[in-house]
């Protein structure tokens, strides 16, 4: 029999007891290599994408959006394609979580700098605290445009949950927004980066709404990356890690929109390669004259 591995909810930091699954980034049936995203779960007022430590096919998704689920239950199944359905059942059927589940770092923690940044871009003030969680003590005043609440019906844009619901809470249209997530799906992230960009303002009275840690750039080589040739002469031209994409294209390689996709997530975290200097060497156009 093949490996068969549990994703359970890990425990970041001491106080964590429980996650709530805010959605899923990566499908049944995907390739899944270490370091991949395969979803995105909430505690303590954080999102972090958690990544995955081995390497297989994801087989079953256990969890649903919105689960708040305890330390060690189960997420996901990823296991060895030669692996069978009747297996993984008889591995769900059996599983127990275990009694004590050791203490991990939060993936892609920001220092407390990279989240004062975060934080002061929808105007709030991070001070004290424990740890890398800001406290809230100041607010301004929730300001949508109204460009960004025009619009049809937006039930079918791809949205997670917990940006579907802000978006409804603030009478923003999904529309309007563009999606940085797995298959251009909209983020908390991304509906509060156009309000910013279109001249609003989003304020909290509470700490009520998840804080999205901000994220590093990979400087690992990404010459093993499957990806587009087209997809890698971008990803070059722009400074774009292909660990940092996520791959939707034939086969799990890296393609263009995947790219565009890295860059809009790392805005202003890129610095884009220097454009090449002209060949002056080159024989010179001729005109018609």
């Amino acid at each position: 029999m093949g490996a068969i591995n549990a994703i359970t909810v890990p425990k970041w930091g001491m106080a964590m007891e429980e996650g709530t699954l805010v959605g899923w980034i990566a499908n049944e049936g995907d390739d899944i290599h270490p370091g991949d995203e395969i979803l995105e779960l909430e505690s303590s007022k954080i999102i972090n994408a958690l990544e995955s430590e081995v390497a297989g096919t994801l087989r079953r998704r256990v969890a649903r959006e919105g689960d708040t689920l305890p330390v060690g239950a189960l997420l996901a199944v990823i296991a060895d394609t030669d692996v069978s359905d009747e297996e993984i059942d008889t591995f769900l059927k059996n599983f127990t979580p275990e009694e004590e589940v050791p203490v991990s770092e939060e993936p892609s923690a920001a220092p407390p700098v990279e989240q004062a940044v975060a934080a002061t871009a929808v105007g709030e003030k991070p001070v004290g605290g424990s740890g890398n969680i800001p406290v809230i003590t100041e607010t301004v005043e929730t300001v949508i445009p109204e460009s960004l609440t025009r619009g049809e019906d937006d039930s079918d844009v791809p949205a997670t949950p917990h940006a579907r619901r802000f978006a409804k809470k603030h009478g923003i249209n999904l529309d309007n927004i563009p999606g940085s997530g797995r298959h251009d799906r909209v983020l908390v992230s991304d509906i509060e980066q156009a309000v910013i960009e279109a001249g609003g303002s989003i304020g909290r009275t509470a700490p009520e709404l998840p804080l999205r840690v901000r994220r590093q750039p990979s400087s690992r080589d990404d010459s093993g990356v499957a990806a587009t040739p087209h997809a890698r002469r971008l990803a070059k031209q722009l400074g774009i890690n292909l660990h940092d994409c996520r791959p939707s294209g034939a086969h799990g390689r890296v393609c263009e929109a995947d790219v565009q996709a890295a860059r809009q997530r790392f805005a202003g975290d890129i610095v884009p390669a220097p454009p090449r200097a002209p060949d002056r060497t080159a024989a010179p156009v001729q005109t018609a004259g």
